[in-house]
Parts: structure tokens; C-alpha cells; sequence
């Protein structure tokens, strides 16, 4: 090999140990066969009853080249009466329309929709080229991020570079975020066996499936049929979020999807529930620190004479659905849903409720916490190991 072509390969900023050669750029065209998609007609039902995955956007996972959840199959003679194309394993799927920037690899024979352009047999190791497809694609998608470009061409794709390194260090890459890949799919699986527990053991709860003892090992007296407004009270809030774009502080400020920001004032002493009460996300409840506010499309719901995470508990299980009105900007009132039925504990059983929940709800906030660096872990791995 020529000096000159050495002198255009590249070294990323992490190697393992043992690999020292640099790494060579290949046009997207060289390393594979490249197909695209198609739909076949959704008014001829037999094409949609057979056994070949038919993979749409929906059906890939952001970020992760190992996930692929088909939802639909269909006919070899689907196949022949459409656009789409079989495409043999392994092949890397490209997102390069609706839903740009995913990217995964097959290790089944698949067809895919017009949204796609396909590789097939590839011409290096196929998991370092999903990854390294995935950190391109990414890059491509946030370029044309809020521009009226509504995808990217496959002739694009084809002109992009890919460095190479050999095959032996493009597995050790490759298996590396493999292992992390899969962590954090485990991780994700835990978190959604904890929130599953949650939801039951609180099910099951309210309906006094489970009992809770006092202290002396006695039973604990029946529960009390109350209406809502009988154990919270409603405040309201008319911050807007304008009014403290310059502000800052040490107390916190929440919108709805959580902690905005820190300001310089604080409308609420104590913890209390915060509900969205317009627009998108109506009705999800989160606990707010004391101190603290809440944007004028948040309620302030405080506990009267009843454990805080108790009270969560119950408004948790309300359906708002019922109490939604408002056909383009959805709206729920206390008003409307003050009355709701509800059975309350003594104070007592409600504390050790509240105490039994808090620790898994602990323990799924370790468990997110855990999650949450093995992905920056990845997000680091990804932009240092590929070129």
C-alpha cells in the first residue's frame, strides 16, 4: 500500500490493546448490495397473511441495531406484486425516511417498507457496520433536523465514508457494545418488572387484597368511604413560563414533563402532587419537593389528614379520561373529579402502605439511575471506538 494511502486512513480515540494499524475509508456503495423497500397493497388481505416479516420504522428500536419487533408478515407473492424486496440475513436496515436515523441488523430474511434502504451482503463484519451505520445515520438525522428535508437519499447514503479496521479488531468493537447493548436491554426489563409489581401490589391494595398489621400485630380498623375532596384540597398556579426564562435560583420550578429549572421563589412549603391539567399528558401525577412550583398548566394538590404518597396512590388509579374535556386542548377541573369514591385506611396502615411502596419505588430509581449510566456509557463507547 502506498504512503499516500496511508496517510488518509484514521485512529479513533480508543483502541484495545494490541491494534495499531489505521483505519480505512470505504465508500458506503463498496460494502454491499443496497435494496430498497415497498408496500404491498393493504386491499389484498392474503398478501398479509403469510410468514415473512414485513419490517416498517415502528418495528426498530432507537438506538439499539439488535432490536427488531416485526409486526406484520407477509407472501412471497406479495413480493412479487410490489416493490419490496427479500432481503437475505444478515442485513442492515436503514431508516433513511419516516423515522430517520434508525438503523438495525437482521439476522432474518425480511422485507421492509418504502422508508428503508437496505444492505445486503455486506463486505465487513455486519455488527461494526450497523454501528458505525448508526453513529452516521444519527449525525445525517440531526442535520436535517427541523429543515423541510423530510428524509435522506439512498444515493446519499452510498457517498457516505466508513472506516474500517481490520476484521479481528471489528468484532472486538463490535461484541464490546454488544455486551453493553444487552446490560442495558436487562436493565430495562427489571425496571419494567419493578413498575409491573408497583402497579399490582397497588391494585391489589385498594382492593384490600392485601391488609397490613399494626404495629401490635392487631388487625387494623376498616376502611372509611370518603370522597376525594374529603382527604386533598386543590391550589392553583398562574405561572407562566415566559415569566421566568431570566430567573434563577435555588428553589425548584416544575412544567409538565417534570423539574424546569431552579428560581428565586418558592409558592409551596410543603411536598404536595402536581397534576397536568392541560394539554398533552392531562392527568400524570408527579410528587414535588417542598419549596418549590408549579407552571400554570400544573394543579397543586395538598394532602389533608392523609399520608402524601397515599393520596398519590389513589389518584394514581383514577381514570381523568372521564373528566377530559376540551376537543383541541384537553382539560380536567378538580371540580369534576373532587367527588370520586374513595376507601381510606387509618393514618397508620396508610404509613406503612406508603413505606412498602416507597421501597420499590427506591429501588427503581437505583435501577434507572444504573440504567441511565450504561447508556452514557454506550453514547461514549460509540463516539470514541468508531471514527
Amino acid at each position: 500500500m502506498s504512503s499516500k494511502e496511508k496517510s488518509i486512513g484514521k485512529i479513533p480515540n480508543l483502541r484495545f490493546q494490541g491494534f495499531k494499524q489505521e483505519w480505512k475509508p470505504h465508500k458506503m456503495s463498496d460494502l454491499g448490495d443496497f435494496h430498497g423497500g415497498g408496500t404491498p397493497s393493504s386491499s389484498v388481505e392474503r398478501y398479509w397473511q403469510g410468514n415473512i416479516p414485513w419490517i416498517s420504522s415502528s418495528d426498530l428500536k432507537e438506538g439499539n441495531i439488535n432490536l427488531i419487533n416485526p409486526s406484520r408478515f407477509i407472501t412471497e407473492e406479495a413480493i412479487i406484486n410490489s416493490a419490496t424486496k427479500l432481503l437475505n440475513a444478515p442485513a442492515l436496515l436503514i431508516v433513511s425516511r419516516v423515522g430517520v436515523g434508525k438503523v438495525a441488523l437482521s439476522s432474518n430474511d425480511v422485507c421492509t417498507s418504502q422508508d428503508f434502504t437496505n444492505i445486503c451482503s455486506i463486505k465487513c463484519i455486519p455488527k461494526f457496520l450497523a454501528y458505525s451505520t448508526l453513529i452516521l445515520m444519527k449525525r445525517a438525522a440531526n442535520q436535517v433536523q427541523g429543515t423541510s428535508i423530510k428524509g435522506i437519499s439512498s444515493s446519499e447514503i452510498k457517498s457516505k465514508i466508513i472506516f474500517l479496521p481490520n476484521e479481528e479488531e471489528q468484532i472486538k468493537i463490535s461484541d464490546f457494545i454488544s455486551v453493553i447493548d444487552s446490560k442495558i436491554e436487562t436493565q430495562k426489563k427489571t425496571i419494567q418488572v419493578l413498575e409491573k409489581l408497583v402497579q399490582k401490589f397497588g391494585d391489589d391494595i385498594l382492593s384490600q387484597k392485601i391488609r397490613f398489621k399494626s404495629d401490635s400485630e392487631e388487625d387494623f380498623p376498616n376502611w372509611q368511604k370518603m370522597k376525594l375532596e374529603d382527604v386533598c384540597l386543590k391550589q392553583s398556579s398562574n405561572i407562566s413560563a415566559n415569566k421566568i426564562e431570566d430567573n434563577f435560583g435555588q428553589y425548584p420550578i416544575y412544567g409538565a414533563t417534570g423539574l424546569l429549572k431552579n428560581v428565586d421563589f418558592y409558592n409551596v412549603d410543603t411536598q404536595y402532587i402536581a397534576i397536568i391539567k392541560d394539554g398533552a399528558g392531562v392527568g400524570r401525577l408527579f410528587i414535588c419537593e417542598e419549596k418549590s412550583s408549579v407552571l400554570g398548566t400544573l394543579d397543586i394538590i395538598l394532602p389533608k389528614d392523609i399520608n402524601l404518597h397515599f393520596l398519590y396512590l389513589l389518584l394514581s388509579k383514577i381514570d381523568f379520561n372521564k373528566y377530559t374535556t376540551g376537543s383541541t386542548i384537553p382539560h380536567i377541573y378538580f371540580k369534576d373529579y373532587k367527588n370520586e369514591n374513595c376507601l381510606i385506611p387509618s393514618l397508620e396502615e396508610q404509613t406503612k402502605i406508603a413505606n412498602f411502596l416507597n421501597a420499590f419505588d427506591k429501588k427503581i430509581e437505583l435501577e434507572t439511575e444504573i440504567l441511565n449510566k450504561l447508556e452514557e456509557q454506550k453514547r461514549y463507547f460509540l463516539q470514541n471506538l468508531f471514527v
